[in-house]
């Protein structure tokens, strides 16, 4: 990511700052779940259970995304995994075609994309890939890929929930105790 940072500019630089930082949390955050998924013999139990009970123990009963409600709005699930994807897609040519030659399904051999189809027919994708074709294992990259997608779903559903709760607020009607701004409905 390049920024052009003017004297003084140090929101810039903060925000900079803060995506470097993110780039960095999300890659240590895959490699950690590939590595639990390696030493699990490619099982993988996610932590959202563990979450939810412990959400369900402290009491917490505010609105709320759930696992359930996110795996609920999943209609279908496609999967296009290495050798498959020169399949289905045209090579268009980039500006590093010159140090790269296109050679078919070599270049996906690593790769393997989730696509998730969700009831309202919207799509979200994940995927995941190996350095070493040797290390790739298709059950393994499927389960990265899905989660990668997945994760997609919950920011979409929490705004789903932000968005109705807002229009709760705004039908208040004004000057009654859970109320009071004009939200423009007028």
């Amino acid at each position: 990511m390049n920024i052009k940072i003017e004297p003084g500019d140090l929101e810039a630089c903060d925000a900079a700052m803060r995506w470097e930082k993110a780039q960095e949390d999300y890659a240590s955050a895959s490699l950690a779940i590939a590595q639990r998924l390696a030493k699990e013999g490619g099982k993988y139990v996610t932590d959202n259970e563990a979450i939810e009970q412990e959400i369900q123990d402290k009491g917490l009963t505010a609105p709320r995304v759930t696992l359930a409600q996110v795996e609920g709005c999943i209609a279908y699930e496609y999967y296009i995994t290495g050798g498959e994807i020169h399949e289905v897609v045209t090579p268009v040519i980039g500006s590093a075609a010159t140090s790269l030659t296109h050679n078919g399904a070599g270049n996906f051999a690593c790769l393997t994309v989730c696509i998730l189809v969700l009831n309202n027919g919207f799509t979200v994708t994940g995927e995941s890939a190996c350095v070493s074709p040797e290390n790739f294992n298709e059950e393994l990259g499927r389960k990265i890929a899905r989660q990668n997608a997945v994760s997609k779903i919950w920011m979409l559903e929490g705004y789903v929930l932000k968005q109705r709760l807002l229009e709760q607020v705004a039908k208040v009607p004004q000057g009654s105790a859970a109320g009071g701004g004009d939200f423009g409905d007028s």
